[in-house]
This record gives C-alpha cells, structure tokens and sequence, in this order.
C-alpha cells in the first residue's frame, strides 16, 4: 500500500493568525484535491504557543483543527502533550526540551 503524506509542521497557528479565511480555504483546497488514503500530518507546539483567539474565546489550535477538519478527515494518530528532551545531547548552542502536539489524519 502506498500513501501521499501532506505536512504542516510548526506553521497553522501563524498562517491562521495571518489570515483565517484563508487558512481555512487552504485546508479545504489540501481536503478536496488530497487522493484517498492520504495522510495529514500536522505538528505544532503545544500550550500558549498555539491558542487561537475566536471573538472574546481562546481555543486550543488542536481543537480549531480537529473541527475544521472533521468532516473530511478521521484522526488516526494523536498526542496533545508530546515531549521531546534532549538530555544527552552536546551541541554548539544550547537546546531546550520542547512539548508539541500532533495529529495523523487520513
């Protein structure tokens, strides 16, 4: 079995704040033109980082994702709260650990 892999890493929160409207035609092009058994792959970080401001409400953007999604993708992986630490590693600037959410759709 083969798939098609489409990836947004570390950019929907931006490109949502720099235009909704937009952003949200984007992902419906990406769910109308994506061939059957395509994966979506979306990783942004987690927390603050990523909260998304509707009216006066802020929401998580997994959330915002999740909804605009739903009804053209199913969720087949996810973490909300997925850590990667980086104690051993030696590095000519220093690295921080980092927290990030993902989602698979298909």
């Amino acid at each position: 079995e083969s798939a098609d892999v489409i990836s947004l890493l570390f950019t929907s929160a931006e490109l949502y704040k720099a235009d909704k409207q937009k952003f949200i035609r984007m992902l419906s092009v990406i769910s109308a033109h994506a061939r059957r058994g395509t994966r979506l792959f979306l990783v942004e970080p987690a927390g603050s980082y990523s909260n998304i401001t509707v009216g006066t409400k802020t929401f998580s953007l997994q959330i915002l994702l999740d909804h605009i999604l739903r009804d053209s993708w199913e969720t087949i992986y996810e973490d909300d709260s997925h850590w990667v630490r980086l104690p051993h590693l030696r590095y000519n600037l220093p690295l921080e650990d980092s927290r990030h959410f993902y989602r698979v759709y298909i």
